[in-house]
């Protein structure tokens, strides 16, 4: 599975389970758009400056990323954050706060990491971010949801 797909049935599962979703990203960002197509999904892709998208995030119970701008965008706001990590190392760039966790493919791999924080190993089939399902993601979201249900009753 590659991200975009994993990201396509994470959506379907999410608003199966009665969740809104948005779509956020910036105008390079343009293609992922027709994927969700037919998903009951909204779609800001290339709508929203940088302030609107940090006011987007911290308007948002949990932000799904993975290690890009938004990562870093959502850690500055009050949202839980799942981030999905497969060539670089998840230590030093996950936000330091509750509620941010990181899922991080390739364990078991030779390569891992394989980005060096300047070039990327020679792969051929990005197996490190392929190990991480929809339904991982799922499953770290409904923890993240519980845990802030647990202490708003507190």
């Amino acid at each position: 599975m590659c991200s975009s797909d994993l990201y396509v049935e994470l959506a379907a599962a999410l608003l199966q389970r009665g969740h809104e979703v948005v779509l956020a990203g910036g105008p390079d960002d343009a293609w992922a758009s027709p994927l969700f197509g037919h998903l009951p999904v909204t779609d800001v892709i290339g709508k929203h400056s940088l302030v609107e998208t940090v006011a987007l995030l911290d308007s948002a119970d949990v932000t799904v990323t993975h290690d890009t701008g938004p990562l870093h965008l959502a850690g500055i706001t009050r949202s839980a954050v799942v981030a999905i990590f497969g060539p670089t190392d998840p230590r030093g760039r996950l936000p330091q706060r509750a509620n941010c966790v990181a899922l991080w493919g390739g364990e078991g791999f030779a390569c891992r990491p394989c980005y060096d924080g300047r070039d990327f190993a020679p792969c051929d089939h990005n197996g490190c971010v392929r190990q991480i399902t929809a339904a991982m993601v799922f499953h770290e979201i409904e923890t993240l949801l519980q845990a802030e249900i647990g202490r708003a009753h507190v």
